[in-house]
C-alpha cells in the first residue's frame, strides 16, 4: 500500500497530487476476492473522503492494476458514475487486465478493459505473463490458470463433485497457513495430474497435456520460488521503455502530465 510502483509514482508527482493508497489485502490466493475487497474500499474512499469535483487519477501494479481497471469500470457504468468526470488519468504496471493490443497481446484476465481511455496507459514489459499473453488457445489457457488462481468460491469454476472436494482441501490448506510453500503445494501438484482436472478448470487447449507446464505457470502468477522467473513482471524500475527512459519514469510522466491538465483546466474555470 505505501511501497511498490504506484507509491513511487505518488511520491514522485507529490507537488501536484495528493497521495491516498487503497488498504486491501492484496493476497495471493484466493485473489479474486481480494481484489473486488480492494474495488469496494475504492469506491468507499471516492464516495467518502474525496470531495466532489477532485481531479483524480489511479495507478495500479499488478492485482493493483485489476483493482484499478474496475475502478474504471465503477466511473464509467457503477457506483461511481455519478463522479465519471473526476478521473482524468489511470495507469498501471504489468496489468491482467489489459486490453488487447495492435499486437495480438493481452492481460492475462478474463475480465480485461474495454475501450482504453486516451489517458489511461498500461505499462508492461513483452516477457510479462501477467499484462502479455498471446491471443491464441495457448494464452486462452493461462487465462483459464489465472481464473483458477482467482477463485472467489469453489462453485466459481469447479462444482459439487470429488474434484470440487479436492480443491475444498487445497483452499483449506491456504486459508490454514499451508499456501504454497506447505501442504497446498503438494496437494496443488497431485490436483493438476489428476484426469479431468485441467479440463475442469478450464484447460482444455494445447496446455492440457502438461501439467507441469500449468505448474509453472501458477508458480509464476503466485510468484513461488526464485524471481528470476518472474523478472519482467518485477523489474519495471529497471527495464527501459526507450533508451535512457524507465517504465517507471514514463509512468511518472504520464501523472505529472494529466496533473499539470487538470491544474490548469482548474485555474481556467
Amino acid at each position: 500500500m505505501w511501497t511498490g510502483y504506484p507509491a513511487d509514482v505518488a511520491h514522485a508527482v507529490e507537488d501536484i497530487w495528493y497521495f491516498q493508497p487503497i488498504n486491501y489485502r492484496a493476497a495471493m490466493f484466493p485473489m479474486g476476492r481480494s481484489v473486488d475487497e480492494g474495488v469496494n474500499e475504492g469506491v468507499r474512499i471516492v464516495n467518502e473522503e474525496i470531495p466532489v469535483g477532485t481531479p483524480t487519477a489511479v495507478c495500479g501494479y499488478s492485482q493493483g492494476g485489476m483493482l484499478v481497471s474496475r475502478l474504471l469500470d465503477e466511473y464509467r457504468s457503477g457506483r461511481l458514475k455519478h463522479r465519471q468526470s473526476e478521473l482524468v488519468a489511470g495507469l498501471t504496471f504489468g496489468n491482467p487486465d489489459r486490453e488487447l493490443d495492435a499486437g495480438g497481446g493481452r492481460g492475462i484476465s478474463n475480465s480485461r478493459i474495454k475501450n482504453t481511455p486516451s489517458w489511461w496507459i498500461d505499462l508492461f514489459d513483452r516477457m510479462d505473463i501477467y499484462a502479455n499473453v498471446p491471443n491464441s488457445d495457448v494464452g486462452e489457457d493461462m487465462t483459464a490458470i489465472f481464473r483458477f488462481v482467482q477463485l472467489r468460491d469453489i462453485d466459481d469454476l469447479i462444482g459439487e463433485d470429488s474434484i470440487g472436494e479436492q480443491v475444498i482441501e487445497l483452499i483449506t490448506s491456504f486459508a490454514t497457513g499451508g499456501g504454497l510453500f506447505g501442504s497446498g503445494l503438494a496437494l496443488l501438484e497431485q490436483l493438476l495430474g489428476t484426469p479431468g482436472f485441467l479440463p475442469k478448470i478450464g484447460v482444455t487447449g494445447p496446455l492440457s497435456g502438461f501439467p507441469a507446464a500449468v505448474m509453472a505457470i501458477i508458480k509464476g502468477i503466485t510468484f513461488f520460488g526464485a524471481k528470476p522467473a518472474t523478472a519482467p513482471h518485477i523489474e519495471y524500475h529497471i527495464r527501459e521503455i526507450a533508451p535512457g527512459v524507465t517504465y517507471l519514469d514514463r509512468g511518472v510522466a504520464h501523472l505529472r502530465d494529466a496533473g499539470l491538465r487538470a491544474r490548469a483546466r482548474m485555474n481556467a474555470a
